[in-house]
């Protein structure tokens, strides 16, 4: 192990494993927040607020796997955590407004793992998926006032961001 941060920066970034680690734990933090923001609300829904907490739960229970088996994760794994992400990412955006922008962004996240450690065709379904279960979200009934402009300005970027 290295003294310089940016060499540990870096071999974390290399290594599938750390960089999910990183990732859910930066998704975890949304959730964090967003509960914590639903719950602060006088007039939030206990069913908000549970599923927001679930969502805290499994993600916590991924990085404990992914913790736990380290370098032993496997590729299926890999890609069905990034599913689930999509899953967890998607129900937060349903969950109203006040969290929906938050959670949508994490779209950008679960493509650029995809792009950076998956091969392209996967990466490709796993992207495809994201967008899907986006629309899917915007077309139940947001609270977003163009659903169309939120979906392209979300998966524009994430399509750039893919390609490069």
């Amino acid at each position: 192990m290295h003294d310089n941060p940016l060499i540990r920066f870096r071999e974390l970034i290399f290594d599938p494993n750390g960089a999910a680690v990183v990732f859910w734990l930066g998704g975890i933090a949304a959730g964090v927040l967003a509960l914590a923001f639903t719950m602060a609300k006088h007039n939030s829904s206990w069913q908000v607020i549970a599923t927001l907490a679930c969502l805290v739960v499994v993600a916590v229970a991924i990085v404990g796997v992914r913790l736990a088996l380290g370098a032993r994760i496997s590729s299926w794994f890999d890609q069905l955590s990034m599913s689930i992400a999509t899953i967890l990412v998607s129900a937060g955006a349903a969950t109203g407004p006040s969290t929906h922008i938050d959670f949508a962004s994490l779209y950008v996240w679960i493509a650029l793992y995809a792009a950076l450690y998956f091969q392209p065709v996967v990466a490709t379904l796993q992207i495809a998926g994201a967008g899907a279960a986006y629309a899917f979200v915007l077309a139940i009934g947001s609270n977003v006032e163009n659903p169309l402009a939120a979906w392209l300005t979300t998966f524009g970027t994430v399509s750039v961001l893919a390609v490069v």
